[in-house]
């Protein structure tokens, strides 16, 4: 159950930005303008947003049922979208091993953020408030992850 959801909200998250980045393309081939700088974007954005629900799912889901369901349900999230990060990729000027490298952090928090989750399950256990304070948890790691994305942004124009 959990490896589906994974997968649902990382095929819903790249069919969202896929749709967006076509669009934005076609806005920006009529009007000249830079398509490759789309693409950066979509390559931010996509990275971004799956930070952020790998920060408030995983947690959440290991706290429930484990840490290797916390896994179970962050891998797909983020590896759905492969396909279209190598469209990005192959349409933007970003480098193979930024990009690489981002997806490697990606995995690497697929795997750690459960581990939050199952230990404050662990030290929380017996109490019915486990859940509330892993999401409000994993909701403060996904601030910090958007605190620290607009430190980086790709370069815009």
């Amino acid at each position: 159950m959990h490896t589906r959801l994974g997968l649902a909200l990382g095929m819903t998250l790249a069919s969202a930005i896929a749709v967006w980045w076509l669009a934005a393309s076609r806005i920006a081939l009529q009007g000249d303008a830079d398509t490759a700088l789309v693409a950066v974007h979509a390559l931010f954005v996509l990275a971004l947003l799956r930070a952020m629900l790998i920060a408030v799912l995983a947690p959440r889901v290991a706290c429930t049922g484990g840490y290797a369901a916390g896994v179970r349900a962050a891998i797909p999230l983020v590896t759905t979208a492969w396909p279209l990060v190598a469209l990005a990729w192959a349409a933007s000027i970003d480098s193979v091993a930024r990009t690489a490298l981002v997806e490697a952090a990606l995995l690497g928090g697929a795997v750690a953020a459960p581990a939050v989750g199952h230990v404050l399950a662990r030290q929380l256990k017996g109490r019915a408030s486990s859940e509330p304070v892993v999401t409000a948890v994993g909701i403060a790691l996904a601030c910090g992850i958007w605190l620290l994305a607009t430190r980086g942004r790709p370069f815009t124009g």
